[in-house]
C-alpha cells in the first residue's frame, strides 16, 4: 500500500533532485489536513505562454 507520507517524501525527494526543471507548491489543504500539492515539470522560454497537461492523481471521491 502506497500511503500519504511516502507519496509525500517522494515527490520531494523528485524535486530536490531536479531543481532546474522540477517545482514543487502546495495549493490547498484536504478535510484531514493534508497537503494538496502540485508538481510543475519543465521549463520553457514562453513561461505562462506555454502549452501544458494537467494529470491529477490520487483524488479520492471524499476529497473531491
Amino acid at each position: 500500500m502506497f500511503r500519504f507520507k511516502d507519496m509525500e517524501k517522494h515527490l520531494m525527494r523528485i524535486a530536490d533532485d531536479n531543481p532546474e526543471f522540477v517545482k514543487l507548491s502546495v495549493e490547498g489543504m484536504t478535510e484531514e489536513g493534508r497537503s494538496l500539492y502540485l508538481m510543475k515539470i519543465g521549463r520553457s522560454p514562453l513561461g505562462d505562454d506555454t502549452r501544458a497537461v494537467f494529470i491529477d492523481g490520487g483524488t479520492q471521491n471524499k476529497c473531491i
